[in-house]
């Protein structure tokens, strides 16, 4: 229905230049994401992650450490909330992904390497136990590069959604492989499907065995 006057017309343009500009901050922060997150190359470098021992591009790793400083300061215009919460969700699981990852990481010419800590001496007492801790650590970086995998689709349905309904329809949904030729599917499910379906890191060792797809469980 078109304006009854000049003051509803002002109002209607007004606000539709309101939209259009936080509509433009939005598709900003999304092409800097895209960067930061190697979204174009996610099956590659989550490989790497999913693999035993798990390691890393350095390049990539830098990229991936800027993004919870680079999404905690970014001017959100307060339009689309869970577009937004969708992004605090990814920001808060690659901090927490990475800094379980560096706890036992050590650089190797062009990569950071999971240590296999366990064979640290040449005699060691407490082999067993220390070869859990490693089994331990390395599922859950597992567990938490498919919970950023989720995170990330999770992500592109919210921008569909709110900004670019083709957004990636030609790319499709983020895959992952772990230990074979056969790409892998994850998302979060029904009432996983949430503002904020990350529930933080000691938590997330609880329910990883509920996600649609899982490695480890329980805690160290």
């Amino acid at each position: 229905m078109p304006p009854e006057n000049k003051t509803e017309l002002k109002d209607t343009l007004t606000t539709d230049i309101i939209r259009q500009k936080d509509e433009e901050v939005y598709s900003i922060y999304i092409k800097e994401w895209e960067k930061k997150s190697h979204l174009n190359d996610w099956s590659a470098w989550t490989s790497r992650l999913l693999a035993s021992p798990p390691y890393l591009n350095i390049k990539i790793l830098d990229d991936l450490g800027t993004l919870p400083s680079w999404d905690s300061s970014r001017l959100w215009p307060k339009k689309y909330k869970d577009l937004e919460l969708a992004f605090t969700n990814f920001r808060i699981i690659s901090k927490d992904l990475l800094d379980h990852f560096f706890e036992h990481a050590e650089e190797r010419d062009w990569m950071y390497k999971t240590d296999k800590f366990y064979k640290k001496e040449d005699w060691n007492d407490h082999y067993d136990r220390d070869f859990r801790r490693y089994q331990f650590h390395v599922e859950l970086t597992h567990d938490l590069t498919l919970e950023l995998t989720r995170a990330a689709n999770y992500l592109c349905d919210q921008i569909r959604q709110y900004i670019l309904p083709s957004y990636r329809i030609r790319e499709g949904k983020l895959l992952v492989y772990k230990g074979n030729d056969i790409p892998l599917h994850t998302e979060y499910r029904d009432a996983e499907r949430t503002g904020h379906p990350y529930p933080g890191f000691d938590e997330f060792k609880k329910l990883r065995e509920h996600r649609d797809l899982f490695v480890g469980s329980g805690f160290e």
